[in-house]
């Protein structure tokens, strides 16, 4: 019963590891104009904010031409050159952040810019987290249970 035990939580110890490894990176916590956003004008800069700290920044708009990429903390700020006015242009920004402690994240983020749109921001996606967690919850719940179930079967006790 014991060895069965074990390779349980085990099992769920394993099942967890990846979700609590992914923390120590930095995450994307901010963007503006928001990822998905639809703006009237094109901002002068694109603000980034991350979770932690970072040592560096690289950002890669395409065929856009960038002024400067700053770093300072956790926040990482992109000046654009002189924005043509009434352009109308989706722009996508491929960045590659490396933490304080040289953890390295690639990502992608975008917007709209639109002089006759409305303007909008997107829908966040809170829920994707605790998504995660309930089913690692429920895997570890299940398992659990058809363990107990099958030692018990077998007359281990239980």
């Amino acid at each position: 019963m014991r060895r069965h035990l074990l390779c349980g939580v085990v099992v769920a110890a394993l099942l967890l590891v990846p979700a609590t490894t992914a923390q120590a990176a930095p995450s994307l916590v901010g963007v503006v104009p928001a990822n998905g956003a639809v703006v009237t004008e094109r901002p002068e800069a694109l603000v980034l904010t991350f979770s932690e700290d970072l040592g560096s920044a690289e950002v890669d708009l395409g065929d856009e031409v960038v002024a400067a990429v700053d770093v300072d903390g956790p926040e990482v700020r992109v000046r654009l050159e002189d924005p043509p006015p009434g352009t109308a242009r989706d722009y996508v920004a491929a960045y590659v952040v490396t933490s304080v402690e040289g953890i390295r994240v690639r990502g992608e983020v975008g917007f709209t810019v639109d002089p006759t749109a409305q303007p909008s921001e997107p829908v966040e996606d809170r829920w994707g987290g605790l998504l995660a967690a309930l089913v690692v919850a429920a895997l570890a719940l299940t398992l659990w249970t058809t363990l107990r179930r099958w030692s018990r079967a077998r007359g281990d006790g239980g």
